[in-house]
């Protein structure tokens, strides 16, 4: 609608894709889509939900901030933000975590305590160090269990209630940043509003997670990728792959419902399958929205490989519309995917890992 005039302008592309966060256009769309967490029954995945599909786990997300170091006897410390003890207890406020073995934190399962800027036995540097931005200024980013929103979930709810939720996520990571600053004694920490660019200090948009997600042609399962079920170098090849990644199945817990499931993966690829929807003929999904599951989004949901996707789907739909085909009919005819591949792979865009990884 026209904001000047009132007047509906109708818009009818030949494809669209879906970059969006939370995967808003599948609704909208009709595309059939899942949310949260499957069983084991439905996708045999070893980490799934043990009995009932769980669509209000959808990972949690996180407004990060970033500090400065400033010398001890400064006192830079904010005021205390609405909610403050609430959040303290419920997340709760902690340097110690729970990790599993050979995922991101160490080798050993179990709880690890972490120090803000010591080594602690078995971690692998100060919570300081972790996140470091500019090492000659002092600067870090507090992207930390503790400071993660778990509440509650923003997809498929009123408008108004994906507010309050956002205005209580940002008061979860300030809430962190006081707890640091006041109770593990560092006024010395000073928020940088101008780092995020912002007001409050806090990053402009959440770290999205998950998002809904599409049934799709492919759906990308742990099996396929963990380093428990694939023994050679490399995760499961995918002939019609459109690129790579690689990071630790992560699962940031929505809440005591969830699995929190981790484990090493090895060097996986993208395939083109889970881009496109069962269905619908000109969607793409082109981030977060591409078919994996709960426990998978885990390890696609990374930065650079959704970036990979999204460079995919923006190609595939430019092949598609040249073509004059469907992308699932990109897909289908060998001769039309090796073309494409190659057009890939002509931008610079990998589509295996080297053999000796």
């Amino acid at each position: 609608m026209a904001l000047d005039d009132g007047s509906l302008i109708r818009f009818q592309p030949q494809l669209v894709i879906d970059a969006t966060e939370l995967g808003d256009l599948l609704p909208l769309s009709g595309a059939e889509h899942v949310i949260g967490a499957e069983t084991i029954a439905q996708t045999g995945e070893p980490q799934a939900q043990a009995s009932q599909p769980k669509p209000h786990c959808v990972q949690s997300f996180t407004y990060t901030f970033a500090c400065e170091r400033r010398p001890r006897g400064e006192r830079h410390v904010i005021a205390k933000p609405e909610k403050y003890e609430h959040y303290r207890d419920a997340q709760p406020y902690s340097l110690r975590i729970e990790v599993h073995g050979g995922e991101i934190y160490g080798e050993e399962s179990g709880w690890l305590q972490y120090s803000l800027y010591d080594d602690l036995p078995g971690t692998k540097g100060g919570l300081w160090t972790y996140r470091r931005l500019v090492e000659r200024e002092n600067l870090t980013m507090f992207n930390w269990p503790g400071n993660d929103y778990r509440d509650r979930s923003i997809i498929d709810c009123s408008p108004i209630d994906a507010a309050r939720a956002l205005q209580d996520a940002k008061r979860v990571s300030l809430g962190f940043l006081y707890w640091l600053q006041t109770e593990q004694d560092a006024p010395e920490l000073k928020l940088r509003p101008d780092v995020m660019g912002t007001q409050d200090g806090l990053s402009k948009h959440p770290y999205i997670r998950e998002a809904r997600r599409i049934k799709a042609l492919k759906t990308i399962v742990e099996q396929e990728v963990s380093a428990n079920d694939q023994k050679g170098a490399h995760a499961a090849r995918f002939a019609d792959s459109v690129g790579v990644g690689w990071y630790p199945i992560d699962i940031h817990r929505s809440g005591p419902d969830d699995v929190g499931a981790s484990c090493r993966t090895k060097p996986f690829q993208i395939p083109l399958g889970a881009l496109i929807p069962v269905r619908m003929a000109n969607l793409i999904a082109g981030a977060k929205s591409i078919g994996t599951t709960h426990i998978t989004n885990g390890c696609y949901r990374l930065h650079p490989v959704e970036w990979n996707i999204g460079e995919a789907a923006g190609a595939l739909a430019a092949f598609a519309l040249e073509a004059r085909k469907a992308p699932a009919a990109v897909r289908e005819e060998p001769a039309d995917l090796q073309r494409f591949q190659r057009r890939l792979q002509d931008e610079g865009v990998p589509l295996a890992w080297p053999a000796s990884l």
